[in-house]
């Protein structure tokens, strides 16, 4: 039941089959992980007819170049800049070289420590991001705060690979570059878990007095200058 949940939620299932074929082989091909193979297959023909007979919202077209620069930049300056837009539009050389090379770094450390655990999480990390890529195309890399639960899940599979290589026992060196990528995201922790917060708590006594006397528009500003709340009874 739980598989096809996941497979009617969304069309990530189409590119979590070959996963669940993989599980098949490896468990003695048992009639039990047969039945789970033939749930995810149900769930990915949907979702990929759903997907080809729709239409998209979203400019996509996923290229490698875009998927190694959300990669790069999303990743790895999500972990080192944390949400700061730094790297949007054309961003220092020096920031550039900075969240590559600390992927690289990431990838090439516990690709070396740990290969049988770490790569096939570097494959669930690639298809996780491909996916975002493929459905929304240049706009991943237009802003830091663009489609950041894409990004999750990458970040994660980052971090607890480092920290595995740490535990691993190897070779102190490798253990010191590794702690070293961890603390390089020090500064961007530090920003993200420390958000300015709301000014001010509104009150929407006028908004709500607003939509009961049937106005055709409401509008209330809220919080910081720019954010409001805008109701049009005509659009309904």
């Amino acid at each position: 039941m739980a598989v096809g949940l996941i497979g009617l939620s969304g069309p990530l299932i189409v590119l979590f089959l070959p996963f669940f074929v993989w599980r098949w082989w490896r468990n003695g091909r048992t009639r039990h992980s047969l039945y789970v193979v033939a749930v995810a297959a149900v769930g990915a023909v949907i979702q990929l007819a759903t997907y080809l007979s729709s239409e998209r919202s979203t400019p996509g077209g996923g290229t490698l170049v875009l998927l190694a620069k959300t990669a790069g930049e999303r990743v790895g300056g999500s972990w080192l800049f944390g949400d700061t837009n730094v790297l949007a539009g054309t961003p220092h050389p020096a920031l550039t070289v900075a969240v590559y090379a600390w992927f690289a770094i990431v990838v090439a450390l516990t690709v070396a420590c740990l290969p049988k655990v770490a790569l096939p999480l570097w494959l669930l990390c690639v298809i996780l991001l491909y996916s975002a890529v493929n459905a929304y195309g240049p706009s991943m890399v237009a802003s830091s705060q663009a489609f950041q639960r894409h990004i999750l899940i990458p970040v994660a599979i980052c971090i607890v690979l480092l920290w595995a290589v740490i535990s691993s026992g190897g070779k102190t060196i490798l253990s010191a570059v590794a702690a070293t990528c961890l603390l390089a995201g020090s500064w961007g922790i530090i920003h993200d878990f420390s958000p300015d917060p709301y000014p001010l708590k509104p009150d929407l006594t006028p908004l709500r007095q607003c939509v009961e006397a049937g106005t055709d528009s409401c509008h209330q500003d809220i919080f910081l200058p720019g954010w409001s709340v805008d109701l049009d009874g005509r659009q309904s």
